[in-house]
């Protein structure tokens, strides 16, 4: 493993922290992969330590914070994986640069990976992926729009060879998303019905803000997770299993291991410019992308990504009631890829993956794919889907890489597809299920 920075904007000494795993096998020609965790302003070794990196912190009965090792079940057991900070200020990263919107985060990247390829030479011509998750489905697609752009211009050995983009519970549509918040929460009993009409009041709010362009709009539609929050008690919005305090502590967690002198020393970032070297989130960013970016709608770029061919997933965890299935659903209505009425109607499959306990062949899911087009909802997840899915998730990042979209992974035929059963149950049906 390597670790450093890479100077993305020389006036105000601004400079991205990475850390980069190697693949186990130190293959020569196992592609690259970038994670990017979300916020917006948060670090990605949240992602690296607690979701899919090779290292898992665990606090011990003393209330030490110990360091497993996850030897074949992390993501770099399938490929080189670069867990990055960004933007500028994130994390460990560090600098003077004001960040304030998505351009700047397209800038970035070129920067970045232009300066990590020189680090790291024997990582040029790869296979290059872009992963992550949350405020990651506005990051993901700009940074993929910023190297379709550079690529149209580059020279051949300036390419960069994006493949794949894979975006985990992300945050694309915030008025729909934030007006989807509802169902789960009273399926699942978070609320009564007899909160309706406080959720209607607080919803019309959310949109009468963002149709005047409110500078407040996130907030005010962010009340509407808060007030569902209150009703239940403090439930995890990110994972209605679980109250939220079971999520804090893994916060707590990282952010004192990564401020250790000798993980600071270990790292290379003493150097950084910061009196506190790391911090989960960095509230500054968090409000300046609100200010400009927070209502603003990116499924233009995930088109962006489709048109060009480059696959993309879409994984979301069942149990994510503030970025889940219904609200991702909802806002694919709005894409206008020539191929979206295919998909539709395509075959909804079952996700099955190897488990790491005794190798099983364990249910995960369901999919749909079309062309470059693949959607995984994730069972027993939430909005961290590899924390606690973490097999299945390498398993649907090496389908990508290797296979080029989402597999079955079982071995009884017709055990995946799920239009047999459905058409009996319709009683007539084409051949193509409809």
């Amino acid at each position: 493993m390597y670790s450093g920075f890479v100077e993305v904007d020389e006036p105000t000494d601004s400079n991205l922290f990475y850390w980069f795993f190697r693949d186990e096998k130190l293959s020569e020609n196992s592609p690259l992969v970038l994670w990017i965790n979300g916020g917006p302003g948060s670090s990605s070794q949240f992602g690296n330590l607690i979701e899919n990196g090779p290292f898992k912190l665990v606090r011990d009965d003393q209330g030490t914070v110990n360091v497993h090792s996850l030897t074949g079940q992390a993501w770099n057991a399938v490929s080189n994986i670069v867990f990055l900070d960004q933007p500028v200020g994130v994390g460990y990263s560090y600098g003077h640069l004001n960040i304030t919107e998505v351009d700047q985060v397209k800038q970035h990247t070129i920067t970045f990976i232009q300066g990590f390829l020189q680090k790291h030479p024997e990582m040029r011509g790869r296979d290059f992926f872009i992963t992550g998750e949350s405020y990651g489905g506005k990051y993901e697609p700009a940074m993929a729009s910023a190297i379709i752009d550079h690529n149209a211009q580059a020279s051949d050995d300036e390419q960069i060879p994006l493949k794949g983009v894979l975006i985990g519970n992300w945050f694309v549509d915030p008025v729909t998303q934030r007006l989807s918040i509802r169902h789960l929460s009273l399926a699942l009993g978070s609320i009564q019905f007899d909160s309706i009409p406080e959720l209607d009041t607080m919803e019309q709010r959310c949109q009468e803000a963002n149709g005047r362009k409110d500078v407040n709009a996130p907030d005010i539609c962010g009340d509407v997770s808060g007030f569902i929050s209150h009703m239940d008690g403090g439930m995890d919005m990110y994972d209605s299993r679980w109250l939220a305090s079971n999520s804090s502590y893994q916060d707590d967690m990282v952010e004192e291991y990564l401020n250790l002198p000798n993980v600071v020393n270990s790292l290379h970032v003493d150097v950084s410019t910061k009196d506190t070297k790391f911090a989960l989130g960095n509230q500054t960013v968090g409000e300046n992308y609100n200010i400009k970016d927070g209502m603003l709608i990116y499924i233009d770029e995930h088109q962006k990504i489709l048109d060009n061919n480059i696959t993309l997933l879409i994984f979301v965890g069942q149990f994510d009631r503030k970025d889940g299935p219904y609200g991702v659903q909802e806002w694919m209505k709005k894409l206008h890829w020539d191929g979206m009425s295919d998909f539709h109607a395509s075959s909804r499959n079952l996700y099955y993956y190897v488990s790491d306990d005794n190798g099983e062949v364990r249910l995960g899911g369901n999919f749909k794919r079309h062309r470059n087009l693949n959607v995984l909802m994730v069972y027993a997840a939430g909005h961290m889907v590899p924390s606690t899915q973490l097999a299945a998730s390498r398993s649907m990042l090496a389908d990508i890489i290797y296979e080029g979209g989402l597999q079955c992974h079982h071995e009884e035929e017709g055990k995946c597809s799920l239009d047999e059963y459905t058409c009996e149950l319709m009683n007539q049906c084409s051949g193509n299920g409809n």
